[in-house]
């Protein structure tokens, strides 16, 4: 039997999760296990780990008394020497509004894209004091035009099979577009290709239509579009017309703007910092940097502690932490490492 587990991560106690298991299990002392821990960090670049370590130091979780498993990650050089070398700082930005939030992340995507390779990226905020604003957030990226924002929290927002949107579009402007086709999976059945290319002049209308022209579409007209491109399975008893009024909204906000390639591509997860466990994404933005949101009081709790380890581990490139507009910043800022910090404050 292999146990693979990490106390630095039982975030969950309100559901009875506790580091204690994990723990008695490894404890030297205890004959019935062999103990090993994990050093060598694939993930991470040099001043991430750097910073986990002082995060540690500093809030004294290696006192023998809090019992955790002390545990030394080493960058791994030959994966990491690259991005430990592009991003050599954290990034900070101090001020900033929370309707630019989503610019400021769009624009600093913009920046990376032109030196670095990204592919995934992750938007975090502490569970319920950023909750209302990683929905905005989710709902504008969207709408600066990038095709793939997973927002795991609110199941009102429509999951579309973008690839099969864009296939239709393809084959709107060239009904023998080889590639929309192709991305179709090259279907031989006439009457299946027949439908498809209904499916993608009735797309085309719902992008574009005025008001009075979507009215006149009936709802029941659509359904064959909805199997194509989305997934009701997670909302339920929901009549024809609401699922018009969704589909339609959510086709236009991500298909009427533009956004290049590669970046609109980009899979951007917007999640609270709880969900995020387990994940990893090349660029991580984690918001409501602010003193009362994260930590909630003065001192931060062990599970708010916690939180910022898994929070700053999640990024394989660069880390950015926004702080909003007229709160303080919060308190985890006084236990980094200022050298390895570069701070940009917006100027309104």
């Amino acid at each position: 039997m292999v146990i693979v587990g990490d106390d630095d991560q039982a975030l969950y106690a309100f559901k009875g999760s506790s580091p204690d298991f994990i723990r008695a299990k490894y404890n030297l002392l205890n004959t019935e296990y062999e103990s090993y821990t994990l050093r060598f960090c694939s993930r991470c670049t040099e001043v991430i780990i750097k910073n986990f370590h002082n995060l540690v130091a500093k809030f004294n979780l290696n006192d023998p008394i809090k019992k955790r498993i002390q545990k030394e990650y080493i960058c791994y050089i030959p994966d990491k020497a690259d991005d430990s070398k592009l991003n050599q700082k954290i990034h900070f930005i101090k001020n900033c509004p929370v309707g630019m939030i989503a610019y400021k992340i769009s624009d600093e995507l913009k920046k990376l894209i032109e030196s670095q390779k990204i592919k995934e990226v992750l938007v975090i905020g502490e569970g319920r004091s950023c909750e209302a604003l990683l929905k905005t957030i989710s709902r504008q990226l969207k709408n600066y035009g990038f095709k793939n924002v997973d927002y795991r929290g609110n199941p009102g927002i429509l999951p579309i099979n973008q690839n099969v949107v864009d296939a239709y579009k393809f084959l709107a402007k060239d009904n023998m577009s080889v590639l929309g086709w192709r991305i179709l999976g090259d279907p031989q059945d006439d009457t299946e290709k027949k439908q498809h290319l209904e499916n993608a002049k009735l797309l085309t209308e719902l992008i574009s239509g005025t008001p009075s022209k979507l009215e006149k579409i009936k709802p029941v007209k659509i359904i064959p579009v909805e199997i194509a491109i989305e997934d009701w399975g997670i909302i339920t008893n929901q009549d024809e017309a609401v699922r018009k009024e969704l589909l339609i909204r959510e086709l236009k906000q991500t298909n009427l703007y533009y956004l290049p390639r590669p970046l609109s591509n980009l899979d951007i997860t917007v999640c609270n910092i709880l969900n995020s466990k387990g994940l990893g994404a090349d660029i991580v933005f984690l918001i409501g940097f602010d003193q009362g949101k994260f930590p909630s009081k003065k001192e931060p709790t062990e599970s708010e502690i916690y939180q910022m380890l898994v929070a700053t581990t999640r990024t394989k490139k660069r880390l950015y932490l926004i702080n909003t507009i007229n709160s303080r910043v919060s308190n985890f800022f006084n236990y980094l490492d200022v050298t390895d910090l570069a701070v940009e404050e917006v100027k309104i």
